[in-house]
């Protein structure tokens, strides 16, 4: 049963309770756009000193009756009594992926700079927000059931619709909510912080949304860090299953030229296809408990989920390193630490705002997708995402502006970043965003996957480099001491 909701998000958790600030009840709603401040939640650490507040911005900014739309905005203050006058701000994954701060409170960028969070429109504990618990429920009524493809992804496609009526019946006009409205609220809030210059770092869905202000709103963009890639005039729908399979195979030889991971799984390749196939005869009915919430759920491992485990985990550099040993566990019929994988990753979209994913992807990726021959039904990757297709389908009507579709042309200076086992955002499309940046510099990361600044010194240590100086290319011997993943068997 194919269930995958690919995203783009590599850090994409709530607030969670106690955390989620309140919009004050007299707070004025004209002169817009402007920022209102509020006190910080309570729950920040007194070690961390942080602002807090609310940007406000039309729905709809040709609309002078437009809706009001309430971003969420924290501002981490840097640790320097002498910060740089240029701050960062971070843009998130997803599309509809929602800010965590306390992943942030230890920041390295807050040694010299102040780090500024937002929950993008749709988002979050932003309002209105776009989230489809509908969506949500669905996906953990069938953990347990052995449905056919075609029977769960019709139950799903109907959930997520369902959301979208709802959301529709709220007077949220759907078609607002995409990368050009967003980069405006980015674009706006620099203005209505006092800002003169700042730099952007987005990792996933945040570099296209980054590359949309480069277009769009260039200005008091001091330089910008693209950390995986996702650039306009990249084809995800066609690309998708190719990007994946290209991932796969990095595992396969990433283990086969590693002496521990050789040892115990000298074919990763034909071991983890005679797994899937294996586990689409017999599925295994498991028993595991919800990772972020504890209640223990039936869980059936098939086929699929194994793909999918596999597929999700080659987005974190950590989760790589104990691949090779979750399948050869599953070639061995011990299935529980495979479920426990699978399942987190199969709930993490609880943590998306699908309808804003649905919104972004479905009016300005999927409208340019030109379909090429049936795929092979009998290839395990060819429903790697027979939802967002599905869902699309019916979304909304937008015919969008054809830029969405075309290379972002800056001369900003610019840091693009890859992980060679990426499986979503590919090295190569790094290349591609900055064959029309002139001024950028391209580096990709042997062993890491996406987000390579989360995963790893040597990028990190780059990126604040660069941030120092943007003209200059930074120093990379680091990555000539980089090897690929540190296999583990347990």
């Amino acid at each position: 049963m194919r269930l995958m909701r690919i995203g783009l998000a590599i850090c994409a958790l709530s607030l969670g309770i106690g955390l989620i600030p309140l919009i004050p009840a007299a707070a004025q709603t004209d002169d817009l756009p402007r920022f209102e401040p509020v006190e910080c939640p309570s729950a920040i650490p007194a070690r961390v000193k942080a602002e807090c507040g609310y940007l406000i911005v039309p729905e709809d900014r040709s609309d002078p009756d437009s809706p009001t739309l309430w971003l969420y905005v924290t501002i981490l203050k840097s640790r320097s009594d002498t910060p740089a006058p240029d701050p960062v701000i971070y843009l998130e994954g997803g599309p509809g992926g929602s800010m965590y701060p306390p992943a942030w409170y230890d920041s390295p960028v807050l040694e010299t700079r102040d780090l500024i969070l937002f929950d993008q429109r749709g988002t979050g504990v932003s309002e209105p927000s776009l989230d489809c618990p509908e969506l949500d429920q669905q996906i953990r009524d069938m953990l347990d059931q052995d449905i056919s493809s075609d029977a769960g992804v019709d139950a799903l496609v109907d959930a997520a619709l369902t959301c979208r009526d709802r959301l529709a019946a709220d007077g949220i006009d759907l078609a607002d909510y995409n990368s050009a409205n967003n980069a405006a609220d980015v674009a706006d809030l620099r203005v209505a912080l006092g800002i003169d210059e700042w730099n952007i770092y987005g990792i996933s869905y945040g570099t296209r949304l980054a590359l949309t202000v480069m277009r769009d709103h260039p200005a008091g963009v001091r330089s910008v860090v693209l950390d995986s890639t996702y650039p306009p005039a990249a084809d995800l729908v066609a690309e998708l299953v190719p990007n994946g399979r290209r991932a796969l195979n990095k595992l396969f030889e990433g283990c086969a030229s590693n002496a521990t991971c050789s040892e115990f799984a000298p074919d990763l390749e034909t071991m983890f296809w005679d797994t899937v196939a294996q586990l689409d005869a017999e599925p295994a009915l498991v028993s595991v408990a919800h990772p972020y919430r504890g209640d223990s759920y039936d869980f059936l491992l098939d086929g699929y989920a194994l793909i999918e485990m596999t597929f999700n985990s080659l987005y974190n550099a950590a989760d790589i390193a104990h691949l090779p040993y979750l399948i050869w566990s599953a070639s061995r019929g011990k299935y529980y630490i495979v479920a426990k994988q699978a399942i987190q990753y199969r709930v993490l979209g609880e943590f998306i705002s699908d309808g804003m994913y649905y919104s972004v992807e479905c009016n300005e990726e999927y409208p340019f997708f030109t379909p090429g021959p049936e795929p092979d039904p009998d290839d395990p990757l060819a429903d790697i995402d027979a939802i967002t297709a599905d869902v699309c389908a019916e979304w909304q009507a937008v015919t969008p502006d054809p830029v969405e579709n075309e290379p972002v042309v800056s001369d900003i200076p610019t840091l693009v970043l890859a992980g060679e086992y990426d499986p979503i955002t590919p090295p190569a499309w790094g290349q591609l965003a900055a064959e029309t940046l002139s001024s950028s510099y391209f580096f990709e990361y042997p062993g890491l996957a996406h987000g390579v600044t989360r995963d790893h010194f040597c990028p990190l240590g780059m990126m604040l480099t660069f941030l120092d100086d943007p003209a200059t290319a930074p120093d990379a011997s680091c990555i000539e001491e980089m090897d690929g993943p540190a296999f583990v068997r347990y």
